[in-house]
């Protein structure tokens, strides 16, 4: 199963860097009917955004970001649980130091890097769709993700993109600590 799934991807993945992207769809079709975890299906669903977005169909794309989203975490989200989850992200990095924030170790679980990676191609459908909601929850979640498993190559578009978020809440004094 390991190896067949990770060819098919693979294959999908060629597909699509070669400018084949009807064949892609159908690789990561394929992978997306014969993945048994959810973990397995993120690589497909974040080909099938690039594709939707290479057609420029923005729509789509953010389908397939909704659906991964809710494969991954069993969940739609919905206002109140990104307000939740903000207070608990807020209480969190508020009772960080900012030397506290500099001394996290680098990110070594490959599962946590791959949701990073789906999270922030979450967050920029997000941005072209103007759903704060979505790219709200995707920060919050990579936020997240940093503080239990340390940092990435996405950590400073995390920082970045929880300073935003906390700007369009009026909370600039704290959205200024991310910023800078």
């Amino acid at each position: 199963y390991d190896i067949t799934h990770k060819l098919y991807l693979a294959l999908a993945r060629s597909k699509f860097c070669v400018g084949s992207i009807d064949e892609a769809i159908v690789f990561a079709d394929a992978v997306l009917a014969n993945s048994r975890t959810p973990r397995d299906k993120i690589g497909a669903y974040q080909l099938l955004i690039w594709t939707s977005l290479s057609r420029n169909n923005t729509d789509a794309a953010f389908k397939f970001t909704i659906k991964g989203l809710e494969d991954i975490w069993k969940e739609a989200p919905q206002q109140k649980n990104v307000d939740e989850e903000l207070r608990r992200i807020r209480l969190l990095f508020n009772n960080k130091a900012d030397a506290e924030f500099l001394m996290l170790p680098k990110m070594d679980h490959r599962k946590a890097e791959s949701k990073m990676t789906f999270l922030a191609l979450l967050a920029e459908v997000s941005v072209l769709k103007r759903d704060h909601l979505h790219q709200d929850l995707a920060v919050l979640r990579m936020a997240e993700i940093t503080m239990h498993y340390g940092t990435s190559d996405l950590t400073g578009l995390v920082f970045a993109l929880y300073g935003i978020l906390l700007t369009r809440r009026g909370l600039q004094s704290e959205a200024y600590r991310f910023g800078h």
